[in-house]
């Protein structure tokens, strides 16, 4: 359900001065229960990498200032599973509440948010790329400024990765209250904006793998990326 005030834009465009400046948090939700998947898919591995280090690789690749990176969803998590110049920045973060689904992951990681704007990714994403976190941030931080960024892609609402005004967090905790979990109806209840994904970007960048089938299709994907003459 997309509320009435979720605007549609046509991509942000690049990064300017300021949004070089901003300073960001990005997230990645681990807490899943994983239930098609069979294991903790966040440790399923792509060309050698588990799937959280994929996502986070695209955080590192990304112009934004991330100032710290939170693995939602867990009270321990080893720095050697992330890009060596994410792994000083980790910080774990349980989920507030368990049972409560993607969105009470965002809010745990918005709760813990220590700058004004935040990215938001699933763990599960191994083909997000640096570009599509850019767009949302710029949508966010402006001008003009939203609370939320999310993508439409060919048609269909994209509720991750997400970019947040930290200060929306309030919004999203009365919206746990009301038992509301469907992210789509609760980015309804902010000043959302929707964004078509820059002109280059591929649909691969939205997969989601949830099931041994997705993982082969990940891994098939992968391969076909490889360079030619790498192992």
């Amino acid at each position: 359900m997309v509320g009435p005030d979720m605007g549609i834009g046509n991509g942000a465009g690049p990064l300017t001065d300021a949004d070089h400046k901003n300073q960001w948090t990005a997230a990645i939700l681990v807490g899943g229960e994983s239930k098609r998947m069979g294991r903790p898919k966040q440790w399923a591995t792509i060309e050698g990498k588990p799937l959280v280090w994929h996502v986070a690789s695209a955080v590192a690749r990304s112009a934004l200032n991330v100032e710290e990176l939170l693995v939602v969803g867990t009270s321990q998590f080893p720095q050697e599973a992330l890009p060596s110049s994410l792994a000083g920045k980790c910080r774990p973060v349980p989920d507030r509440v368990v049972g409560e689904g993607p969105l009470g992951g965002i809010v745990s990681a918005l709760e813990a948010c220590r700058t004004p704007f935040a990215v938001v990714l699933a763990c599960d994403m191994p083909f997000v790329s640096g570009l599509l976190l850019e767009t949302l941030a710029s949508a966010v931080s402006g001008p003009p400024a939203h609370e939320c960024a999310i993508f439409k892609l060919e048609g269909v609402i994209q509720t991750l990765p997400a970019a947040f005004a930290s200060c929306c967090v309030h919004a999203l905790e009365q919206t746990l209250e009301q038992r509301i979990l469907s992210l789509q109806e609760a980015y309804s209840k902010l000043d959302t904006v929707i964004q078509e994904p820059p002109a280059d970007s591929e649909p691969a960048m939205f997969l989601r793998v949830n099931t041994p089938q997705d993982l082969t299709v990940a891994r098939q994907i992968a391969k076909r990326r490889r360079p030619p003459g790498a192992c």
